[in-house]
């Protein structure tokens, strides 16, 4: 094997050599891939899918899942493509390697309108003439090559246009496919630039296949969102745009919700302020029509006069107390300490001022006659009678 291999050095050396090279050729050929990656968190309650009441009364979604599905929808891609643009795919060719612009390029297409669907990937090439103007051409396939040697009376109405024509940035440009607007953007360099067309089917489909939205782990809340593309820039700015688009229509979708929450509240409280109003003015023509007062005033009432009650008894419990005192003091002769009363009890004035005047009329009457005499018995049967 040794003596093989020297023997036939020089073929396996340029095998060797030939294979490298195609490999570094290939190399510098190729597009690099490159990919951008965010993570969202997904607040669920557990809670919430069980027992959720007003959630199942306005229809709400749960769930990781249902997130997925709002995130690969088209509706969200096609908000995202309005900021980010897919529509126009420009390159620069400088020597042999073809490279995809994205902010870099020097012009720019706007008011697009497609005519017939074979503009699609059909590459227009942009020669740099000056400042104001440019050559537009397109590149054909062989056979519509073959077929633009005929004379123009036979030839085919698609390739009747100039494949090369002078225009000036800015102005309209009307061709047999599409009409386009031309817009100088940036200062071209020593290349050879084109652009192409995509349609938005094949827009939306590459992305997709090129999106990856996964739970991070098993059961996991946080998303893994993935986007792969082959202009770095291109692929972080469709992934923020993308995101900020998600996070913008959950924020409406949960205000959208809190006022269907809201609306619904409202809704159930009006009906039963209504059924109580109702039970209300039936439990009042009941009770007018049978005569029933009102059991919460008759209680207020009662309340009140039984404290009136207790307050009158208090009050003649007290004088009770009074009259007894005054019982015994005059009992034991003692007038002096029932005197301290008499402004209150004025029949009691009354009678203890009568009764100190008996006593001193009796006491002068004994001064001359006996405890017999006729006087001093009327005044002694007038103070046992007070």
């Amino acid at each position: 094997i040794i003596n093989a291999i020297f023997k036939y050095k020089w073929i396996n050396l340029l095998i060797i050599v030939s294979t490298v090279a195609l490999g570094l050729f290939y190399y510098y050929l190729k597009h690099p891939v490159y990919e951008s990656t965010a993570t969202i968190e997904i607040k669920t309650n557990p809670q919430e899918n069980r027992a959720d009441f007003f959630g199942n009364a306005i229809g709400r979604a749960h769930g990781t899942e249902t997130e997925i599905d709002i995130l690969k929808s088209e509706f969200l891609l096609n908000k995202t493509l309005h900021t980010i643009d897919r529509n126009v795919v420009y390159y620069k060719k400088s020597k042999l390697k073809t490279t995809i612009l994205y902010d870099d390029t020097p012009f720019r297409l706007s008011n697009i309108t497609i005519k017939d669907k074979k503009v699609f990937k059909k590459t227009f090439i942009i020669k740099y003439i000056d400042k104001n103007s440019f050559e537009l051409s397109y590149k054909n396939s062989f056979l519509a090559e073959l077929i633009n040697f005929l004379p123009d009376e036979i030839k085919p109405k698609s390739l009747k246009i100039s494949k090369k024509a002078i225009y000036k940035y800015g102005e309209r440009i009307d061709l047999e496919y599409c009409s386009i607007v031309i817009e100088k953007t940036g200062l071209y360099k020593n290349a050879e630039y084109s652009f192409e067309l995509n349609k938005y089917e094949d827009i939306i489909k590459n992305i997709k296949e090129n999106l990856s939205i996964k739970p991070a782990s098993f059961k996991s809340s946080v998303l893994r969102i993935t986007y792969k593309d082959k202009i770095a820039k291109r692929a972080k700015d469709f992934l923020n745009t993308y995101i900020q688009n998600y996070l913008l229509y959950n924020k409406r979708n949960m205000i959208e919700t809190n006022d269907k929450t809201l609306g619904f509240i409202n809704q159930q409280l009006d009906l039963v302020s209504g059924k109580l109003d109702h039970s209300e003015n039936s439990l009042q023509g009941y009770k007018k029509s049978h005569n029933i007062t009102d059991l919460e005033t008759q209680k207020k009432e009662i309340v009140v006069k039984l404290s009136h009650f207790q307050e009158q008894l208090k009050n003649a419990q007290v004088e009770l107390n009074v009259v007894e005192n005054i019982y015994q003091n005059v009992s034991k002769g003692n007038f002096n300490s029932v005197s301290s009363v008499s402004k209150a009890y004025p029949v009691l004035g009354t009678m203890l001022q009568k009764l100190e005047d008996l006593k001193l009329d009796k006491e002068i009457k004994l001064a001359t006659f006996t405890e017999n005499h006729p006087d001093v018995i009327s005044l002694t049967s007038g103070i046992n009678n007070i």
